[in-house]
Formats: structure tokens, sequence, C-alpha cells
């Protein structure tokens, strides 16, 4: 399997073992031989776990002496299955640190070698094996090994092997999702993952692959095929309430991002949900100072016109500044239409506006509550409910 032959390329293992231990240079380690020769080779061991790094005849001499010395010792068994590698013979490579590792099942280079040389040999299945003992023993670890196991996602065999681990599931299988989130994934790779996991767990909860998925379409420039794919998921009713804006009664309802509400929280303003027995709505509070987005939404309505409308409140009014509701193609594109909360009261009251979706070069858009500061530096909190997105 390539993608596993590359997680154990030596770079890549050089950089783990350097986070993992700490060792001496291999000409330090010649130069001062100890008497008692056991002890010495362990404190060897983190020079030649590179396996770029070759292994001079007087440490393995050391390490010969110290096997029968002390005939319980793991170190031994390490550097001689490390020699047998470096001369071809894996499968001798693999019986001695095999033997290392169940004298010392915790050592992080043991595993990741052994790892390595069953990659070599086409045992993969062990090989998954190593590498979900290393990513569960050790965050650094982690922190190396996942953006490179992102890259499996790039062959079929990679994508099997990825969908074996992924369906037990592991315990760093969210991790391993975001870590794939923010790299170069094609939504053909993702949904292959996704459509493999599924057939061998066809019950479990896929949420995390299919947001992955989903992220992939967007990013690919897709995004009213990643909504359909989602809302697919939905009941037809559920889909339908859905179809133009999610969870406008802000019932605090779950979605995959960049579907879902986004709430922000800043020293300039934040936003949140919040639920008071059986009813619920989203609660503004700007402090002032400057404009800030409290509130983010991605829509994908087609071209065409739509009317926005929702319910406002606040206790002591907007006495300076703006709170307001923008629609912009996304990204970053022009803006297609505003509704400001002007006159607010104590009481909820309606507000509405129209918009126009263009033809062209605005497949998505981004929904956003936008505060401002008046000329005059004053605090507001404000109450919002019951959004809805139609067409005209």
């Amino acid at each position: 399997m390539l993608a596993l032959a590359a997680l154990a390329s030596p770079l890549f293992l050089y950089l783990i073992v350097r986070t993992a231990v700490v060792g001496l240079s291999p000409p330090m380690a010649a130069t001062f031989p100890p008497a008692d020769y056991a002890p010495f080779v362990g404190e060897l061991i983190p020079a030649f776990a590179d396996p770029r790094v070759p292994i001079p005849a007087q440490p393995l001499s050391m390490a010969r002496r110290a096997a029968l010395t002390a005939p319980l010792a793991e170190d031994p068994f390490f550097l001689f299955g490390r020699q047998a590698a470096t001369e071809g013979k894996l499968d001798r490579a693999i019986r001695l640190m095999e033997e290392s590792r169940r004298r010392r099942p915790n050592f992080i280079p043991t595993r990741l070698l052994l790892m390595a040389y069953y990659s070599q040999t086409q045992r993969y299945s062990e090989a998954v094996a190593e590498m979900e003992y290393a990513l569960r023993s050790s965050e650094t670890v982690r922190g190396l090994v996942l953006p490179e196991l992102v890259k499996a996602l790039r062959t079929p065999d990679g994508r099997a092997a990825l969908a074996d681990v992924l369906a037990r599931p592991p315990e760093w299988r969210e991790e391993f999702i975001r870590t794939a989130e923010g790299q170069p994934v094609s939504p053909e790779e993702a949904r292959d993952l996704l459509e493999r996991v599924r057939a061998k767990r066809p019950n479990a909860d896929l949420s995390l692959e299919r947001g992955l998925y989903l992220q992939a379409l967007v990013k690919a420039g897709r995004p009213r095929e990643a909504r359909s794919v989602w809302l697919a998921s939905y009941a037809e009713a559920e889909r339908a309430r859905h179809q133009q804006l999610f969870d406008g009664a802000f019932a605090g309802s779950a979605a995959p991002q960049p579907f879902g509400w986004s709430l922000r929280d800043s020293e300039a303003g934040r936003a949140e949900i919040v639920r008071s027995g059986r009813a619920s709505y989203l609660e503004v509070t700007y402090f002032g100072g400057r404009s800030v987005v409290v509130a983010e939404q991605m829509l994908t309505l087609a071209p065409g016109g739509y009317r926005l409308s929702f319910d406002a409140k606040s206790e002591g009014g907007i006495t300076s500044g703006e709170l307001a509701w923008s629609v912009a193609c996304a990204a970053d594109g022009p803006e297609i239409g505003r509704i400001r909360i002007v006159g607010v009261q104590a009481a909820y009251r309606r507000y509405q506006g129209e918009l126009n979706v263009p033809a062209g070069g605005c497949p998505s858009q981004s929904l956003r509550l936008v505060a401002d500061p008046g000329d005059v530096a004053a605090a507001f909190t404000a109450q919002i409910d019951n959004m809805q997105m139609v067409r005209r």
C-alpha cells in the first residue's frame, strides 16, 4: 500500500523519532563505552531509531554481549532488527522487532519501524494496527502522523485501509476528519471514503465522514450539490423546511458547516441561541467600537427573487449604531440585500426585505448579522426569532 509506505518513509520516521525520544550521537556512543554494555545499549537506541543512520560494528558487538549478559533486555533486539532491515532481510527484521515490542510494548519507535516493515512486506492490517497504537499513545505523534495519513485518501488502497480503521471507530477519528478538512481532498475521494465506511457500518453515525464530503464539494465550487447531499439525509417535510434557510426558529439544531449557524463571540459583540422554556431565539449583545459579524450561515439560493423576514425586539432599543442582516455572494462578492433593524421596540415586530440572486457568479451566498458602531458609543441587546426565506 503506497499510503502506508509513505507514512513509513525514513524522513517521516525521523521526525517522529526526534519528537518521541532524546538521543545521543553515534560518535559519542562509540567513544565512551562503559564496562556494563546492557544499560549503554539502551542509551544508544535513540541514536539509531532513524532508519537512515547506519549502525557501526562496535554498537552491534555491544548489543551481542548485552544479549548474553541481560537476556531479558529488549534493546539488543531493536538494534538487531534495525540491522536486518538495513541488510534487506525484512522477515528477520520483523521477527526481531516483534520480540523487542513484546519486551517493551510502549516504545513508539519500535511500533513505527514495525509499521514500516509490515507495509513493505504487504502485511497491511498489521501495519495499520501499529499505526493505531502510535496514534493512541502520543499526541505529538498524532500531530505529525494525521496530516500524512490524509494523503492516504489519494489512492483507492489508502481509502480502503482508512475505511477499515474509521469504521471501528478509533478515538482519533474526529481529529483525523478535522485535519482532512484543512487539506486538499477532492469530492470524489471524500465520497469514496464515506461509502466505504458506510459499507462496513451501515447503521453507524457517519456525520463526520459526510461532513468531510460536504466540505470538499463546497471547496470544489459545488455548494448547491453539497446542500442537496446534506438535505437528502432528512425526511421530506424536514428537507423542505431547510431548503432555503436552516433553523430559522433558532432551535439550536445541528448542521454540518458551513450550512449551520456560525455564532461569534468577540470583544465587540456576540450572538448566542437562548432557550427559555419551550421558546428559543437568537440573542445579540453589541458592545460597540467596531463593525462585527455576530452570526453567519451559507445559503445556496438559485437565481431569482427572495423575501427574507424575521421578528426582532430590544428591551432598551438601539440608540446608536446599527444591526442588520446582510446577504452577499460568497466569497467576498457583492451585497445583494440588506435589512436594517430600525425602530426596534420591547415587543417583537416583523421585519422583511427583498433580495435578488443574479443568474451568474453567485452559486452560494453568505447571510450575516452585522453590528456597526454609531456616532456615540452605545451598547445594546436584541433578540431575533422566526426567520424565513421564501421565493417571490
